[in-house]
Parts: structure tokens; C-alpha cells; sequence
């Protein structure tokens, strides 16, 4: 049974309301096959604007808000470029994980696309998180005195900087990789 298009596959790197990005990996950026793609993704009737880096394989297709916006790019895809298809479907691959970490990292997923569709896609848990931390750091800091001698509250503040940064790291290498920031 074939996968469909969804924010977890492989092959989607974001999905805001307006715009989602695909990533096709080196085997199939031929430049007929990404044309192909791009006259393809320029049909759809809600999307306004198909970008397509030949370079990174980066996909920036901007579209009008359409809850149906990855069906509709799958369909695309399928009639012009099903094994690309097929690739941007797969799950993204890890190590082999426990049957607990997966169902509780697909519940996670769950949770983090139900906070995000109730927001607009304004606001996640990888943004949720991190501002929770900082407010049991302030909280706990709050009832502490002197609790700059005590490792308990700051650890919080540390945890929301290293979440932040950890949740927000493929921002930094898409900018990076896209030629917008330099890290020597």
C-alpha cells in the first residue's frame, strides 16, 4: 500500500498555510524531471508559485491556504514523477527504535499536529516546549532564594535554550545549505 503525502514524511521539510517545502535527494534532480514537477505543481489550482533550487533539490511551493494542498501536490507528483513520489513518502529513517518510543513518538506527533492546526500554525510544541521550561525555570527561581547557588532552577533555563535550538537546528541548516548564513 502506497504512503501518502503528510508534515511527517521524509520528503515534506515544512507545511505552514501558504507555503510547504519539499526536499528531493540528489538521484532525481535531473533538471527535465524537476521541470517536469514544476509544470506539474503549477496546475494545481490553489498554488500561486513553484521555486525550484536545482542545486539542493529544495521544492518552495507557495499556495493559498487549502487544507487539501498535500493531496493535491501528491496527485501531481504521481502523474509526473512517481518514483520521486515514492521517496518523499517514506518515513524519515533512524535507528531501529522501541515499539514504546515509537508510540510515544507518534503520539508526540499527534499532540504537536493537533497544538499546531489549533493555532494557525502560529505556534507547536517545539516552541511550547522550550517556553515551558523557561517558566519553571522563572517559576522555581521565583521561590528560590539565592538560586543562583543551587543547579535545580537554571537547569531549566538551559533546557528551554537547548530545546529551542535543537527544535529549530533544521531552520538553521536550510538557511545555511540556501546560501543565507555562513557558519565558518
Amino acid at each position: 500500500m502506497a504512503k501518502t503525502l503528510h508534515v511527517g514524511s521524509q520528503g515534506v521539510k515544512h507545511h505552514l498555510p501558504d507555503r510547504t517545502r519539499l526536499k528531493v535527494s540528489k538521484k532525481f534532480r535531473s533538471e527535465r524531471r524537476l521541470n517536469d514537477i514544476n509544470r506539474a505543481l503549477r496546475k494545481i489550482d490553489t498554488v500561486k508559485e513553484v521555486d525550484i533550487n536545482h542545486k539542493t533539490g529544495s521544492i518552495l511551493i507557495k499556495h493559498a491556504e487549502d487544507s487539501r494542498i498535500l493531496g493535491k501536490i501528491e496527485q501531481a507528483l504521481n502523474d509526473v514523477a512517481a518514483e520521486v513520489l515514492v521517496e518523499l513518502t517514506r518515513e524519515p529513517e533512524g535507528e531501529d527504535v522501541s515499539i514504546l518510543a515509537e508510540l510515544i513518538g507518534n503520539a508526540l506527533g499527534r499532540a504537536n499536529y493537533g497544538v499546531s492546526r489549533y493555532t494557525g500554525n502560529n505556534v507547536d510544541l517545539r516552541m511550547l516546549v522550550p517556553l515551558a521550561f523557561l517558566g519553571l525555570g522563572i517559576e522555581k527561581a521565583s521561590r528560590t532564594p539565592g538560586w543562583f547557588d543551587h543547579a535545580p532552577a537554571y537547569i531549566f533555563f538551559f533546557w528551554a535554550y537547548d530545546a529551542y535550538i535543537r527544535f529549530h537546528l533544521h531552520r538553521f541548516e536550510e538557511r545555511r545549505e540556501n546560501g543565507h548564513i555562513s557558519i565558518n
